[in-house]
């Protein structure tokens, strides 16, 4: 067991001797100034004159160095750029040559392990975690659309008298079983001095999409499961609950109008008697169709949808309940001893599934709600990734070389912005550097930047909408087109502009098509030509008869 060593303050130290000096004892001094006798002596007789008290070795990198390092770390740790071990260890090797000390370390693999566990005892707020691959888009969302979110989210709970009460409030989404299922178990038995066991891995053969929907307080409805191509020729139904719903795809992904018979056939009849109920998703284009809404506004049900591309923050089934599902899928299918099969047939999947969600407890589903701060409410549980250090503009120098505020990475030419800020000092600028910038990939809007609900109880429109609505329905009633399709019957939609020469701000043709008018600036579109998640927008807006308005205003909006 090492020694209790200390270094005693210089100060009372030089009080202690001089007493000593002056004739009083060192056992009484050494009580007086609170230093061991041992030690009072040898400075009184000058043992340690000129020397600074140490203990160990010389460290390889000053506790100033140390503590920039750590702060590194985790600045690079909060904005998407963990650090490996092996990076640590080339950061320190790097902070040791640019401080220019003799230090005894080898030069090609840097500090060694021992000085690694080490280091990571002495930072107990460090730790070793397994990294989960991040695309740009999700990588992009900032504090403020999740702010967005939680204050809609807590106006709706409100609203609708859901604080204290988890039994209304579910959340759906769906996830694919295709591939090979690993097992998270690792170990098995083997013949001692075999190189290597092997193990064969079970695949499911085809793609199989299953539709969830849990609510907070950890019920578990019924699911939607989708094969591809075709439904398996032997029973696959026999065991499982009569509730459950099967249905096919060409891909076995899910579609909108499954979607919509999983809404009705399912979730209405099995979320409760209760009214209203929140229903929280994300964006997918099956989750927001015209029909879908109808049916929950029909029913009292309120749907509010996530950002776009939060759902790994945001969503419960994601956070909490789908990673553990699946990891009781491979151990059982681990356990299964299909050694001689090159696939699970897929007539066995269904029944795998079942007793996979038998061994979730209600606990586990009721957390996710919590990790996401659903249920009970609490909008600190979630953080988004931070954003870079905003630039300061250089206001000594009036070289424009200096401005260093536009959003530009670190290079031989640009300040380090961390060491602007205080936490990387200047001999250091160039092993700590700032991290790339991240911007989403630029594409065609698909989704909601924000989050948006949709009442199930109808809004009243505004004086001019009423004005373009009757205008548009005299128009209707005057042509001979042919109806509109079920999903697109409403207010927004006419069979002609509301001007004779009026042609579409898309194909710039004045084609006899269905027209779509943007309430704000009175443009006009053919439905057609929308793309469809703009075709969807105008959906929901005659549904819930609220304004629809083009992109170009709606950009000016924001």
């Amino acid at each position: 067991m090492p020694r209790q060593q200390k270094i005693h303050d210089s100060g009372q130290m030089a009080k202690a001797v001089a007493a000593v000096k002056r004739g009083i004892s060192v056992y009484k001094a050494s009580h007086l100034y609170g230093i061991p006798q041992s030690t009072l002596k040898n400075h009184t007789r000058g043992r340690y004159r000129g020397l600074d008290t140490s203990f160990g070795r010389t460290p390889i990198i000053t506790s100033e160095e140390e503590a920039t390092l750590v702060s590194y770390i985790l600045y690079m740790s909060e904005r998407g750029f963990p650090l490996s071990k092996k990076m640590v260890r080339n950061l320190t090797r790097e902070v040791i040559m640019a401080s220019g000390r003799n230090t005894v370390i080898n030069t090609q693999k840097g500090p060694s392990n021992k000085w690694m566990r080490k280091f990571f005892k002495r930072h107990p707020e460090l730790s070793i975690r397994n990294a989960h691959s991040l695309d740009r888009a999700r990588a992009s969302i900032t504090n403020e659309q999740l702010n967005q979110y939680f204050e809609l989210l807590d106006n709706t709970l409100k609203r609708l008298s859901l604080y204290d009460d988890p039994t209304r409030i579910f959340n759906c989404d769906e996830t694919g079983f295709s591939g090979s299922f690993s097992s998270s178990d690792k170990s098995v038995v083997a013949k001692k001095g075999v190189r290597q066991a092997f193990k064969v891995q079970l695949s499911l053969s085809g793609h199989v999409t299953v539709n969830f929907a849990v609510s907070a307080s950890g019920q578990t409805l019924p699911p939607l499961i989708i094969f591809s191509k075709n439904l398996p020729r032997a029973s696959f139904s026999d065991g499982l609950p009569d509730n459950w719903l099967f249905e096919t795809t060409d891909s076995g992904f899910i579609n909108t109008d499954l979607f919509c018979l999983w809404f009705e056939q399912i979730f209405l009849q099995f979320c409760g008697k209760r009214r209203p109920c929140l229903l929280i998703m994300d964006n997918h284009l099956s989750h927001v169709s015209g029909r879908v809404v109808n049916l929950a506004m029909e029913n009292g049900i309120d749907l509010l949808y996530f950002p776009s591309h939060s759902s790994h923050l945001l969503q419960p089934l994601d956070v909490g309940y789908f990673h553990v599902l699946k990891a009781k899928v491979s151990e059982i299918l681990s356990g299964l001893g299909y050694a001689v099969t090159r696939s699970l047939p897929r007539h066995l999947f269904p029944k795998v599934l079942h007793q996979a969600m038998n061994r979730i407890t209600p606990a586990t589903v009721a957390a996710s709600f919590s990790a996401t701060g659903i249920y009970p409410y609490n909008k600190s549980s979630v953080k988004a990734l931070a954003g870079p250090v905003k630039k300061i503009k250089n206001v000594q120098s009036t070289s424009s070389t200096t401005d260093v505020s536009k959003d530009a990475p670190v290079s031989g030419h640009v300040p380090n912005m961390l060491v602007k800020i205080g936490m990387v000092p200047e001999s250091l600028a160039k092993v700590f550097l700032e991290p790339p910038a991240l911007e989403p990939s630029k594409k065609r809007r698909t989704t909601y930047d924000k989050a948006r609900v949709v009442e199930s109880k109808h809004t009243k429109k505004s004086e001019g909408h009423l004005k373009k609505v009757k205008s548009a329905e005299s128009q209707l009633k005057s042509t001979s087109l042919s109806p509109l399709p079920e999903c697109v019957s409403g207010t927004a939609v006419v069979a002609d502009p509301m001007s004779d020469d009026g042609v579409c701000e898309i194909c710039m043709t004045s084609r006899q098509l269905y027209w779509v008018g943007c309430d704000r600036c009175d443009t006009w579109y053919h439905y057609e030509c929308l793309p469809s998640s703009e075709q969807t927008d105008v959906d929901i807006s005659l549904v819930c008869e609220t304004l629809w308005l083009c992109n170009t205003c709606r950009k000016t909006e924001e």
